[in-house]
Order: C-alpha cells, then sequence, then structure tokens
C-alpha cells in the first residue's frame, strides 16, 4: 500500500501560494473572472492534495480489530451466563448492556485512531499558519 507522507515544505509553500493569491486580489489589476478561475483552480489543487492524505489501507491494524473482537465476544459470553436472578427481563438487559459496553469501547478505540481526530495531522496546517504569519 502506498505511504503517504506529509511535507511541511509542501504545506509552507501552499499557505504561501495562498498569501499571494489573497494579495493579487487585493491588487484588482485582474477581472473578476481570471480572479475566479484562479481561486477555482486553487481549491481543486487543496483538494486533490487533501485527497491523498485521506486514502488510508487500514485505520487500526488487523490484530487490534481481531483482538478487540475475541475480548468483546469473551466479555458478552461471560456476561451473558453470569446468572442474574430469576427475571428474563433482567438478562436481556445484563446482556445488551454488556454489549452496548463493547461496542463503545471497539468504536472508542477506532475514532481515536482515525485520521480525523489524530491530533498531529489536525494541527498539523493550524501549526504551519502560525510558524509563517506568528512571525510576520
Amino acid at each position: 500500500a502506498p505511504h503517504v507522507v506529509h511535507s511541511n515544505k509542501a504545506s509552507q509553500l501552499l499557505l504561501r501560494l495562498s498569501a499571494l493569491q489573497n494579495q493579487l486580489a487585493e491588487t484588482g489589476t485582474l477581472p473578476q473572472e481570471e480572479l475566479a478561475t484562479m481561486y477555482k483552480d486553487f481549491d481543486a489543487l487543496k483538494q486533490a492534495r487533501f485527497a491523498r492524505f485521506e486514502v488510508s489501507p487500514s485505520i487500526v491494524p488487523d490484530a487490534v480489530i481481531g483482538g478487540l473482537l475475541i475480548m468483546g465476544a469473551i466479555f458478552i459470553l461471560i456476561n451473558g451466563l453470569y446468572p442474574s436472578g430469576p427475571s428474563r427481563l433482567i438478562k436481556w438487559v445484563q446482556s445488551l448492556s454488556g454489549l452496548a459496553v463493547v461496542l463503545l469501547i471497539v468504536g472508542m478505540v477506532l475514532t481515536i485512531e482515525s485520521p480525523e481526530v489524530n491530533q498531529v495531522s489536525f494541527n498539523h496546517p493550524i501549526d504551519v499558519f502560525l510558524g509563517e504569519y506568528a512571525s510576520s
């Protein structure tokens, strides 16, 4: 599977290009049609770049997912076999609450490992922006 590497230099150049584009727009030397085309092309460039980062073969390794599923199945089985008393309703509530706990744990692991929530990649554009403009 291809490995995508975030380039600080490419991100900085993209921010610099955006700043230059805004400066050019502020001069008023370009007709509105050309300016609109320039913004549209630049947006397409940014979307294509960010789309490459979204391609990820696997969020969480298969061994981790398998381990979580096996532990979840064992937990649900033990929870279902644990005596809850004479009431069948309590047994169903006990089993379904165990299933809910397992789903929440697996969901949290997948959410924490997802690229959208991963703090390094999430904060990278902010860090580049601050690095570019905070020193100015």
